[in-house]
């Protein structure tokens, strides 16, 4: 089954959503270039009862013309727009820079908490305090054994999406850090 005849069909999100770094790719790339059907696929994901990693974040654009905490407004409350008060417990929203994707740069962990409050914030005004209290955000930057510790203590990033560190021995350690968090 395609939505509006949507290249990607939705029993290859069943399959991708054994792999969330690919299934975060291809939302980032729908965000970029379809943003009206992301609550629209968001909606009947869960529907068919699937779990949801969605991704959201900013182009390089986005940022450099100072619009990117609009952006994300926008991203998350077509997010809210779609999901029922008893659903959340079935959503995982991701924040990646997009620009950094690829490029093994990171945000400032401040700049990163500040960016998850307000998506807190947001489905705390949108939906609930109590929603947005049990809300799963998770940091999806580039993280390593380096950074991991002070990303992950942050009181609004609820775990890390590790990409590229995931394929290196050093996946390990980052797993060890976190969990003594």
């Amino acid at each position: 089954m395609y939505l509006r005849d949507e290249p990607i069909p939705y029993p290859l999100i069943y399959v991708v959503t054994c792999y969330p770094n690919e299934l975060m790719h291809l939302l980032q790339k729908a965000v970029d270039t379809e943003k009206e059907l992301i609550g629209e696929k968001i909606k009947y994901a869960l529907s068919e009862g699937l779990n949801i990693l969605v991704c959201s974040g900013e182009t390089k654009e986005d940022k450099d013309s100072g619009k990117a905490d609009d952006v994300i407004r926008r991203q998350i409350i077509n997010i809210t727009e779609n999901v029922d008060k008893n659903q959340w417990n079935k959503i995982v929203i991701a924040y990646e820079a997009f620009w950094t994707v690829g490029t093994g740069q990171s945000l400032p962990v401040k700049e990163a908490q500040r960016i998850l409050k307000s998506i807190r914030s947001i489905i705390a005004e949108r939906v609930s305090q109590h929603i947005a209290e049990q809300a799963r955000l998770i940091y999806a930057g580039s993280v390593n054994t380096e950074n991991c510790k002070e990303f992950a203590a942050q009181p609004d990033i609820d775990g890390l999406l590790v990409g590229g560190a995931s394929l290196k021995p050093e996946f390990v350690d980052i797993i060890n850090v976190a969990k003594r968090i």
